[in-house]
């Protein structure tokens, strides 16, 4: 209990330490955007006391490629400093509205360009949905949980309504697969357990030819796939 009471403590701290930060991230550029992500999110993964195995490397497109979207499942609110700290810190997310409210966490996600969208219709919610097309469309990159929230068990969910905004012609898909990060932080209880996350980065699919729906449904076999690797 000491020891769960510390790492929280020092994950906190790591939190409050990046507001000095400030003034660097949003007057600083694109460069040192990037240094500062890389750097808060490793802090972070320090902080619970454990470490992160990347595999699959050789697929993560580079800084030249453009119209990138990544899938990931998501287990715990670790994955978000994980991809951040390990995939590419030119990446925004497409999370769900609730960590808009996250203390500071929520704050920094909105700077760095993150979108939050509602499960539930409006029109400020479609004008949302367009935005994040505008921005694929015009060369951005972002990370998207196709699952639509975080897992209760750990275990791969079915994916929600994704396709129409990865319809795009021309747009990279990258499938990722974290595991570890549920153990660790365990949202059933209230406790940690330090460990290793690795993180499996799939080949990329291309849009084309109104292929969206296929790749998908790819993408999530290939999960799937991993779910049962890991639980060999």
């Amino acid at each position: 209990m000491i020891n769960t009471f510390f790492i929280y403590i020092c994950s906190i701290l790591v939190v409050i330490l990046t507001i000095p930060f400030l003034p660097v991230v949003l007057l600083g550029g694109q460069r040192a955007r990037e240094i500062f992500l890389r750097n808060w999110a490793r802090l972070t993964i320090v902080a619970f006391q454990s470490k992160v195995l990347l595999v699959g490397q050789e697929n993560i497109p580079t800084s030249e490629e453009k119209k990138v979207l990544y899938l990931s499942n998501h287990a715990s609110l670790l994955d978000i400093p994980v991809l951040w700290g390990w995939i590419d810190q030119s990446t925004a997310f497409i999370a769900k509205k609730d960590l808009l409210f996250v203390p500071v966490v929520g704050i920094w996600m909105k700077i760095l360009g993150c979108v939050f969208l509602s499960r539930k219709p409006s029109r400020q919610e479609l004008k949302k949905f367009q935005t994040v097309r505008a921005r694929l469309e015009e060369g951005d990159r972002f990370f998207l949980f196709p699952e639509g929230t975080r897992s209760r068990t750990g275990k791969l969910g079915k994916f929600r309504s994704v396709k129409k905004m990865m319809d795009i012609e021309g747009l990279k898909v990258v499938p990722i697969y974290v595991t570890g990060t549920y153990e660790i932080v365990n949202p059933r209880a209230f406790s940690l357990k330090p460990g290793i996350i690795e993180i499996k980065v799939g080949p990329a699919a291309t849009i084309s030819d109104g292929n969206a729906r296929a790749v998908l449904e790819d993408i999530h076999s290939w999960m799937q796939d991993e779910q049962r690797r890991q639980d060999s």
